[in-house]
């Protein structure tokens, strides 16, 4: 199969207005229904993008920007917290998890060590002990 030929084979079932400017996986899939050579998706990978409509007409594949959303100002200490375990640490005087606690307005972080099997009773004891004097507790 010629070069020429190839060419148009790509024109016309890639650029022209029945095609509608396909992407490369559409266009070779048309194109290997009917023919084929070696060099098929290379030849029409390099045909698009060479193809300036192509180019200039691509879609945006980015979220659009916009402005930054801020947070809402905290008015106490440890009002809004985050938490997070780091598991399976080689083993230290029995204790394999670390219990991670971070206040959003300070910035401050609590570790705390514990063994694998600690029960969740225990870990919200832990945590109330920890925190019972920075925490406000909602009124009924």
């Amino acid at each position: 199969m010629s070069l020429q030929f190839r060419q148009s084979l790509l024109q016309e079932f890639q650029a022209s207005r029945s095609a509608g400017y396909s992407s490369v996986k559409a266009t070779t899939t048309r194109l290997a229904a009917s023919f084929y050579w070696p060099t098929l998706y290379k030849d029409t990978r390099t045909f698009i993008c060479s193809c300036m409509v192509c180019q200039q007409n691509k879609p945006v594949n980015k979220k659009q920007k916009g402005l930054l959303q801020p947070f809402s100002i905290l008015a106490k200490i440890w009002t809004y917290l985050t938490m997070d375990f780091i598991i399976h640490l080689p083993s230290s005087f029995g204790h394999i998890v670390i219990w991670v606690i971070c206040g959003h307005l300070t910035k401050s972080v609590h570790f705390i060590a514990y063994p694998y099997t600690t029960p969740c009773i225990l870990m919200l004891t832990i945590f109330l002990l920890i925190f019972a004097g920075y925490i406000e507790y909602p009124g009924p």
